[in-house]
């Protein structure tokens, strides 16, 4: 059995409707029968649609987690910079002697 997208024309087969560009799976026999409607879906271009969605969803993921990497060197800077300048404030105080 294989794939097949309508065109042309909506279809009725079997009990079920089907409109422009809806997939249906017929066997070899009816797929002959109603060729005239039907554009064979290649299995190349279905494996490529999943890998290319594959492909995005581990980018995506990658992206969330550079974010989320990005995002903790940040803080971490910030704890620095701020442990530095906390540091060098207490250092000016005891210089000055306001720390007494």
């Amino acid at each position: 059995m294989a794939k097949y997208k309508i065109k042309n024309t909506n279809l009725m087969h079997n009990g079920k409707s089907y409109k422009i560009g809806d997939e249906i799976e017929l066997d070899d026999t009816a797929a002959k029968k109603l060729a005239h409607v039907l554009i064979k879906v290649s299995e190349t271009k279905t494996a490529k649609i999943e890998t290319a969605n594959n492909e995005k969803a581990a980018s995506s993921k990658t992206a969330k987690t550079s974010k989320t990497a990005q995002k903790e060197i940040s803080e971490s800077t910030e704890t620095v910079e701020t442990a530095k300048s906390d540091d060098k404030t207490s250092t000016e105080k005891e210089k000055t002697g306001e720390n007494k």
